[in-house]
């Protein structure tokens, strides 16, 4: 069965914006076992671009539950 648990991270300070299409944020966070970690952080600017984040952490599961790599996928507080 596909488990659709997400962790959550704490972002502690921004390193830097990434020159991108949508523009995501490098940031060091704390993860939910209390480890200092690197993430990069995605966000929406507006409304219609939830669907979008949503398509993305889909996909994502999917793959991994298919045995291809893909990133970490985490909720930033």
């Amino acid at each position: 069965m596909l488990e659709m648990k997400i962790p959550t991270v704490k972002v502690l300070s921004v390193i830097r914006e990434l020159e991108t299409a949508s523009a995501p944020l490098h940031c060091i966070c704390i993860n939910e076992e209390g480890k200092m970690d690197k993430h990069y952080l995605k966000f929406v600017l507006e409304e219609d671009e939830y669907c979008g984040l949503v398509y993305e952490i889909v996909c994502s599961k999917l793959a991994s539950y298919m045995g291809i790599n893909t990133p970490e996928i985490s909720f930033a507080l």
